[in-house]
């Protein structure tokens, strides 16, 4: 596998902007593999405490389906977290034993997991090569999403618009210092017209716009469902809050 570029990419931004759609797309490229979402850089505790390592190994923890999912046995991952000395160990540590349970070992692993945004300073420095793509979607839809409630517990108003902007505000202040290693993708032109949007995004990343094998005509348009779920006074509110940032979207109906 000499030449290619094995570095790995990280997928960041707010909860329900589209990034399991673009995760499984790029899955579909002959290079490139992801585990289900890990979770290691969302945490604002230090790595080996008490209150980070928990979330790992409850029992009813979610990540214990996204390891078996990946193949990696608890046993296997038990003994890799031990080994493991910061979270970027840890990271490699995990994607190496994804890589071999796939039967894949040579293929340049990403990972997708929105919250690591609040965790991006951290893998920047722990991965010095990585690069970060920013998926972001127009802030009336993810909220709607949120209020809504599918991956997540509903949540409230507040909180919804807080998820976005909060993705928002860091993925700008880090690209203040580090523009070149930011790729940004707006949802709804992913949604509209896949094919050059993701051969941008794999020429950026050295990789091959042709190895893609998935049928993009199966991508389905944005479903602009704010307009049934949120209020007159929701949809003021959000736009208020996220004024700064309206402009970036071409909503219909909406004037910026």
């Amino acid at each position: 596998m000499s030449g290619h570029d094995n570095s790995p990419f990280f997928i960041v931004g707010s909860v329900r902007s589209g990034t399991t759609l673009l995760r499984n797309l790029l899955r579909s490229h002959a290079r490139l593999a992801c585990p289900e979402e890990t979770h290691f850089f969302r945490w604002g505790e230090p790595f080996a405490s008490e209150r980070f390592n928990a979330p790992y190994f409850a029992a009813d923890s979610v990540l214990r389906i996204h390891r078996n999912m990946d193949g990696v046995a608890e046993h296997d991952f038990a003994r890799l977290f031990d080994q493991a000395q910061d979270r970027g160990d840890l990271q490699r540590r995990y994607a190496s034993a994804f890589l071999a349970a796939q039967g894949s070992p040579d293929r340049r692993w990403f990972d997708k997991t929105p919250q690591n945004v609040y965790g991006i300073l951290l893998i920047s420095a722990l991965f010095p090569a990585a690069r970060f793509v920013h998926l972001h979607r127009d802030p009336l839809n993810v909220t709607a999403s949120l209020l809504r409630g599918e991956q997540l517990p509903a949540q409230p108003l507040n909180a919804a618009i807080n998820h976005w902007l909060e993705a928002r505000w860091i993925v700008g202040e880090y690209q203040r210092g580090f523009a070149d290693r930011v790729f940004e993708i707006d949802y709804r032109n992913l949604c509209a017209d896949a094919g050059p949007v993701l051969g941008g995004l794999l020429r950026w990343l050295n990789e091959d716009p042709g190895g893609i094998s998935v049928n993009l005509s199966t991508v389905q348009p944005e479903r602009d469902a704010w307009r049934r779920e949120l209020t007159a006074e929701q949809i003021e509110t959000v736009q208020e809050r996220c004024s700064a940032y309206m402009s970036d979207y071409s909503i219909p109906g909406i004037t910026a």
